[in-house]
């Protein structure tokens, strides 16, 4: 991963290429996008929403943090530090950072053997093989019974019933949220938003169940697996990063430093999946994605199926006006339109 090691030491302060993003996710005009049959008309307070990605980053990240906690301004020289040292750690070729990543499950390089071979799984294997990791099985019954998950079918409350319910197009879906899940798992300071951080795993789940779902509506079935692992682990990063902000004193933190902080989370959760060593094309993707490289069909489906969580997330909680989530799909391409989003 050279390209992102030095892509990663020339971040803070590069602007995206809102010209390319814009090309990707739409036609622009004068007064609003061409899209399927029409330009829909987007408000003037919200375009920059819709054309500049780290706007959107920038308004979701300032979310995660309490009333108070966030203030406009720039980067203090505490924060500058903070994000330099960090910067640092997450493009260094050793094991610093994965130390401060939940280990693996034992079990599961045994599971991930098993599931290789979709034609020829043993169902029953599986479900033991789970049933031996009891943190393993909590966590899997978590992510079936996810509102991402279940659908409309009633819970699940037994690793046999799961392995069964799930099937085995799904298996290897369940596992990999499985594993994610202890991520988000940690004890917060006062100055971040508990409601906000315990949907990021929700969310998480619905943009990789959307990302998959806009594969097989673009064309791409056989990009499903892979691009569902990216989209699964483009928060892992933020999470991480999350835990160590006891590290940062002041009492509030500035604007700047949310937009460079989210900017950074994105190359840490490369960092994450690289470390895991899951699937070298998805850790690909979400590389290109940290770069802002979408342009790129996987990366641009990643990307708009993130913008979509997040402006769904920021309705959700009041920060936009309800009927706004539907104005940015409009102007999202024909694989967006089952695109749902449920938070827990």
């Amino acid at each position: 991963m050279p390209v992102m090691f030095s892509m990663l030491r020339r971040w803070i302060g590069r602007r995206d290429d809102d010209d390319e993003r814009g090309a990707t996710s739409a036609g622009s005009s004068d007064n609003g996008v061409e899209h399927c049959d029409g330009p829909v008309v987007i408000p003037d307070e919200r375009r920059d929403l819709l054309f500049d990605d780290r706007a959107l980053a920038q308004r979701y990240g300032a979310t995660l943090f309490t009333a108070g906690s966030c203030t406009e301004g720039t980067l203090t020289d505490e924060e500058r530090t903070w994000l330099r040292d960090w910067q640092e750690r997450v493009s260094l070729r050793d094991d610093s950072f994965a130390t401060l990543v939940p280990r693996l499950p034992v079990v599961m390089p045994k599971l991930m053997a098993a599931l290789r071979d979709p034609e020829d799984i043993d169902l029953k294997r599986i479900a033991n093989l789970i049933e031996s990791d009891p943190v393993l099985s909590a966590n899997v019954l978590k992510v079936v019974n996810s509102a991402a998950m279940r659908g409309t079918a009633g819970d699940i409350d037994s690793i046999p019933h799961a392995v069964t319910r799930m099937g085995r197009n799904s298996l290897r879906e369940v596992m990999s949220a499985a594993i994610v899940t202890p991520l988000y798992d940690f004890r917060r300071d006062a100055r971040l938003n508990d409601e906000a951080l315990r949907s990021i795993w929700s969310q998480s789940l619905q943009i990789a169940a959307n990302v998959k779902a806009g594969a097989r509506l673009s064309g791409m079935p056989d990009r499903g697996f892979v691009l569902y692992l990216a989209a699964l682990f483009h928060s892992a990063g933020l999470m991480v990063l999350l835990r160590e902000l006891k590290k940062l004193q002041c009492a509030q933190v500035s604007s700047d430093f949310v937009s460079e902080f989210e900017r950074l989370a994105r190359y840490a959760s490369t960092k994450v999946a690289s470390g895991w060593a899951f699937d070298e094309e998805a850790v690909g993707i979400l590389e290109a994605w940290a770069e802002g490289k979408a342009g790129v069909p996987d990366v641009a489906l990643l990307s708009h199926a993130i913008e979509f969580g997040r402006v769904h997330y920021l309705c959700w909680f009041g920060h936009f006006e309800p009927d706004f989530c539907e104005t940015y799909r409009s102007t999202l391409p024909d694989y967006a339109r089952g695109w749902t989003c449920r938070l827990e």
